[in-house]
């Protein structure tokens, strides 16, 4: 009786070993590695692919008045084509000024499987001419 009911428990309390949060934070921001390029308002961004057990980064362009610590919900400007296999990814985008919004790179790592949490980086705004 005491295994059905130590059973019972530890699958009822198995959704609060779900993530509610990435992680995120100066140490993940520090890995994105930003070049102006030559042509106006043009970068490449290049990110480790993959981090710990997590799957490829998602590198996204995002438009927001805020530095708040969450992904915006937009669409990415850019997705990646799957390249040769190598340690990093990078892609080449062009900002442009959206009324107050500032042009933010987010990038993700994303679990392969449910449920351990992500990781979030983010850049500061990137300068539009």
């Amino acid at each position: 009786m005491r295994i059905i009911l130590t059973l019972a428990l530890i699958s009822l309390l198995a959704p609060s070993q779900a993530c509610f949060a990435p992680r995120g934070g100066p140490e993940y921001d520090q890995l994105i590695e930003l070049k102006k390029l030559d042509k106006p308002n043009t970068y490449r961004i290049t990110v480790p692919r993959q981090l710990e057990d997590l799957g490829d980064a998602e590198i996204t362009l995002v438009y927001t008045d805020s530095y708040a610590i969450e992904v915006p919900t937009s669409m990415p400007f850019e997705l990646l084509e799957e390249g040769a296999p190598s340690k990093s990814i990078s892609a080449i985008i062009t900002v442009k000024q959206r009324g107050q919004e500032g042009p933010r790179v987010v990038v993700t790592w994303w679990p392969k499987v449910c449920c351990p949490c992500g990781i979030h980086a983010f850049t500061k705004y990137l300068e539009v001419e």
